[in-house]
């Protein structure tokens, strides 16, 4: 099964929850926001550490351009 889109996640920190390839939308403990791309450096931070940069919350919104749902790859 897939993750849920656009639904709000409550996150408590740990592993990022989703492979490469998702837009997901977060929420940081200091009450900001951004729009992001799943992937290797692009300064996404899932486990907590009580800093104003933990995500709180996200949205998956869609697959990214190239990519495809892992399970649909083959």
């Amino acid at each position: 099964c897939g993750p849920r889109m656009n639904h709000i996640h409550a996150w408590q920190g740990g592993e990022c929850p989703l492979p490469e390839g998702f837009v997901v939308e977060v929420w940081w403990r200091d009450g900001s926001d951004d729009v992001r791309t799943i992937n290797r450096g692009n300064g996404l931070y899932w486990g907590h550490n009580n800093h104003a940069s933990d995500i709180i919350h996200f949205k998956v919104l869609r697959v990214a351009d190239g990519y495809v749902m892992p399970w649909e790859g083959e």
